[in-house]
């Protein structure tokens, strides 16, 4: 019982330190914090919302899932780059972010109050919302950025919120061969003074979950691996996006 409340007060400690650095970034930088390019206008960050998430359910149908356009989840949505792009189809949309100030500039960008709900979620679980609620969970370009452990429990609370037959779609990154052979203490602290002038610092240590592990994750919440899509970077790392589905 001890071991568990240590645990939960360190995951407490770390999404609040999350929420601070992310809280700065919405002030400062939110087109590079969200999108990874500073120089984007208004217009273009959203249509590269449109994009991806037109690319993800693409995707989806290939591999036979046929997502209904009920309710869908964005999960760290930022500014709304890519929730917006959801309410275009879908019925009802929830955006959640860390992020105070994200959620202020998604509110402020909202287009489609009637569809589009945002709030702040800085709690582990996602118990806001009933099981089997969504027809599409997308979690983009975030879960990398949070510590394996929480990463990994909200992957169990996005099976649960998934209704059967439905889709999630997360990405992760896992380490390549070379690197493997570094502990990530020193990984970071090379990331740390290489990225030492990026408005972001602070916020490029990011975590490697291997696919498998990922994959044994989904499994034990309830869900399949559908598909798993690997991105190879130009580093020793590799991004994937892994399609869920459940029952």
């Amino acid at each position: 019982m001890k071991a568990h409340s240590e645990h939960t007060m360190e995951s407490v400690q770390v999404l609040h330190e999350l929420q601070r650095d992310w809280t700065r970034i919405g002030d400062e930088h939110p087109y590079l914090g969200t999108a990874g390019n500073a120089r984007f206008n208004r217009d273009e960050y959203f249509e590269s919302g449109l994009l991806e998430i037109k690319s993800v359910l693409s995707k989806a149908s290939a591999c036979g899932l046929e997502v209904a356009r009920g309710k869908a989840l964005d999960f760290a949505c930022g500014m709304g780059r890519v929730t917006q792009a959801l309410s275009r189809t879908f019925e009802e949309v929830h955006g959640l972010d860390i992020s105070p100030s994200m959620i202020a500039r998604a509110k402020a960008e909202n287009v489609n109050p009637e569809k589009c709900c945002f709030r702040v979620c800085c709690d582990q679980s996602l118990s806001g919302f009933e099981p089997d609620f969504f027809d599409l969970i997308v979690a983009i370009n975030v879960l990398q950025y949070i510590p394996p452990l929480l990463a990994k429990g909200y992957v169990r609370e996005f099976v649960r919120l998934l209704k059967p037959g439905a889709l999630l779609y997360f990405q992760m990154t896992e380490g390549l061969f070379p690197r493997q052979l570094f502990p990530g203490v020193i990984i970071n602290l090379y990331r740390r003074w290489k990225n030492r002038r990026s408005p972001l610092f602070g916020r490029e240590h990011r975590f490697h979950v291997r696919s498998k592990k990922a994959s044994a994750t989904v499994a034990e919440g309830g869900g399949r691996v559908v598909y798993v899509e690997y991105v190879r970077k130009p580093t020793l790392w590799i991004e994937y996006g892994v399609f869920v589905t459940k029952g």
